[in-house]
Order: structure tokens, then sequence, then C-alpha cells
């Protein structure tokens, strides 16, 4: 029992290890902060313990069609940098794809998704408090706290702010809204499989919901509902219905209370009345350019397209805007454009592998799931249908953040379907 016990704690920190080996090398690679630049031996001396623990205590376990289908993604994205009109821009994003698909290559244990878990309502709850605080305090990060923001943010931050746009720590709109979402997926999954009604679970998703509104982000406050409705529908659960019901008028009552008494939420109403999501209606023509722009850039070759994260650059050029930092604002429109019919093709159909995969779980082995487990399993589809819809009007793909927390579901997925053999 020691033994075993043993080799569990062994691979647990292994896949700590293994997560930090990974932040790491984005920190290293994707961020401008001079803390990071001048600690980057230390980081490298990081990642070589990781490695020897990995190779150690991890192995690589037996292959399916899920992983099939991820490596001919990773196939593929590393023959996309050969043909890339901008190699160097694609080798950038497909070094961050690489790392991330690895985890799918790597036997996890359940326990540490259960941990990691464990740690996501905390977290959320204490950011979400930092959004609510920058909403009465407009200067938090902008003054007082701006030694935390990275130095080429401070500048669109101001304009977001300006504008009633609230982020708190994250210092940035989108990422602060995801965080949320991931705090209502983590609190929705325990209110769902909890038998007895919890108020506090309310409240919470309640809060998360208004702090989605003082970021300003339309998408990001429909598609979470949208979310929850669907798992809703097809979960199995007792009295689902009732605990349906009092969940929307509770939400109903926050968010006019909210709204109400709370004048900085009421940004959300303006925003969903607007036509961009640059905080004012669009006149220059910028945003509705978009999608004939990438179509364009998949005119130019419809098999493989134009090459991996090279929107942007094409955009800034095909314009009078300006340069261009926020891609398609559709991750499967953007695809297209860079990786052609056969790359969207292998892209989209990793996609929904995994969602069938979780899916079909979630509708034909719940009973069979322990509580934990089925929490953990709510959590993985909800982040998985959440990260498809936003790829309709945002660009999850393309952040090395929002990526990883979708891999890392897909990852919890395949642990609950290896730990009970289904």
């Amino acid at each position: 029992m020691d033994n075993e016990n043993n080799i569990i704690n062994l691979r647990y920190l292994s896949g700590v290890t293994y997560l930090g080996l990974i932040i790491s090398i984005y920190f290293m690679i994707f961020t401008n902060s001079t803390i990071l630049y001048h600690t980057s031996a230390m980081y490298l001396i990081a990642i070589l313990i990781f490695l020897l623990l990995l190779m150690k205590n991890v192995h690589i376990y037996r292959l399916n069609f899920l992983k099939v289908n991820w490596l001919l993604v990773s196939s593929f994205s590393i023959l996309n940098i050969f043909y890339s009109k901008n190699p160097l821009l694609s080798m950038e994003c497909v070094i961050f794809l690489l790392i991330s698909i690895s985890i799918l290559e790597i036997d996890f244990e359940i326990i540490f998704f259960e941990v990691l878990f464990s740690k996501i309502v905390p977290i959320t709850i204490l950011l979400a408090i930092t959004i609510f605080l920058n909403a009465f305090i407009k200067d938090l990060m902008t003054n007082y706290l701006s030694s935390l923001v990275v130095p080429s943010s401070l500048d669109l931050l101001y304009i977001e702010v300006s504008q009633g746009i609230y982020s708190g720590i994250l210092a940035e709109k989108a990422n602060a809204a995801v965080a949320m979402v991931l705090g209502i997926g983590a609190v929705f999954a325990k209110f769902l499989t909890n038998e007895k009604f919890k108020v506090k679970h309310v409240l919470l998703l309640g809060a998360y919901l208004i702090a989605i509104f003082l970021t300003g982000k339309r998408s990001l406050t429909l598609i979470p509902i949208a979310a929850c409705m669907f798992i809703f529908f097809v979960h199995r659960g007792k009295a689902k219905y009732r605990k349906l019901i009092i969940l929307i008028l509770v939400s109903i009552i926050l968010c006019y209370i909210a709204i109400t008494f709370i004048p900085q939420t009421q940004i959300i109403i303006e925003r969903l009345l607007l036509v961009t999501d640059s905080g004012t209606i669009d006149t220059s023509g910028r945003d509705t350019a978009l999608w004939p722009a990438a179509m364009e850039m998949y005119e130019t070759n419809k098999l493989f397209g134009y090459g991996l994260n090279t929107f942007n650059n094409y955009f800034t050029t095909y314009g009078t805007w300006g340069v261009w930092n926020s891609y398609a604002h559709n991750t499967y429109i953007g695809l297209l454009a860079e990786t052609g019919i056969v790359g969207t093709i292998l892209f989209c159909m990793a996609f929904s592998i995994s969602l069938i995969k979780a899916i079909y779980l979630f509708t034909n082995k719940q009973k069979i799931l322990e509580k934990k487990h089925k929490e953990l399993l709510i959590f993985a589809l909800f982040i998985e249908l959440f990260w498809l819809a936003y790829g309709m009007t945002g660009n999850p793909f393309y952040n090395p953040g929002q990526f990883l927390i979708y891999v890392l579901c897909i990852s919890m997925v395949s642990s609950i379907e290896k730990l009970y053999r289904v």
C-alpha cells in the first residue's frame, strides 16, 4: 500500500512539475516582463530538473484515436512552418502548440486533476475580488499596482478603464473574463453534482457573472450560460429542472440588483448594443474587414493556407488601420486562412473527437462515476463547450493560456476514461 502511495505521489509530483515546465516556457517565450527576462537562467535550470523527474516517473501510454488525431495536428503544424509566408511567426505558434499538445501524451494520475480542480474556486474568487475593487478604484492597476502590469499593456489598459472596462489584477479584459468562466465551470460542476441545494453555489455563480459584466466581454457573458444550459439538459441527475429554475431566477435577481445598484456593470448592456468589441461603434470598417481579409488569405493557398499565426501580419498591410494584433476574431476562419482546407479539417477533427468523447462519458457513464470525478467531467465538458463556442467570435486558439486550459481539460477527460476503463 505504501509503495502504491509513493508511486501516486511521484506521479502527482511529476504532473505538477510538468505543468510548471510548460508555464515556464510560456513565460520565457510569450511575455515582455523584465523580471522574467532576468530570471531566464533559473527557468532553464528548473526545466532540466523537471525533465529528469519526468523521465523517471511519467510514462507515455498507448495511442488511441484521439492521440493519433492530435499527433496529426502536430505533424501538420511542423510542416506548416516550411511553406508559411512568414516561417518565424508560424514557428512561434507551433512551439506553444507542441508544448501544449504534449500534455495529451502523458499519463497523468487523476489525483493531479483533483488537486488542480480544488484550487480553481479560491483562486478565481480572489481574481473576482480584484475586478470588483478595480471597478470602484479605477486606477487600481494603472497607478497603485501598475508595477504588476507588463509595460507594453499599460496604454491599452488606460483606454479600457476610461471606457468603463475593468479586469482587476489580470489587467486584460479577455483573460479576466475567461478566469471568471473557469470559476463558473468549477462551481457549476459542484452545484450540479450536489444532491442538496446550496445557496453559496448560486451566489458564487452570480458573482462570477457580474464580474464578467465588468469586463465588458459580451460573448463571454452569453457562452457560459449556453454551456450550462446544454449540460443541464443532458444531465440525468435528480431534480435537475428544479435546480435549473431556481438558478435562473436567482441569477436574474442578482443581475438586476447589480445593474441597478452598481452602475459600472451597465457596460455590458451598452456593449451588447454595439457592433464591435472595441468599446465604441466601429465606423472605420476595420472590424468588418477581418473576415474578408481572412478569405483573401485563404484564396492564396486553399489546400494548406498562408501559414499559422500570419493573419495579424497580413491584416496590418491589408488596410490603413495600423498594426493589428487581435487575429480574425474567429478561430475557424482564422485557421482556414492560415492552414487551408487540410489543416482546418485536421484541427476540427481533433476538436470534435475530444468533445464527443466528453459528451459520451457524461451521458452514458455518469452513474458509475464517483462524485469528485463527475465534477471533473462536468467541468471539463463545460470548458470544452465554452472554448469551442468562444472560437466563433474570439481567438482562444491563439492565446497560449486559453489553449493550455483547453488541452488540460481534454487530458482530464482521458484520465477519467482510463480510470474507469470505459
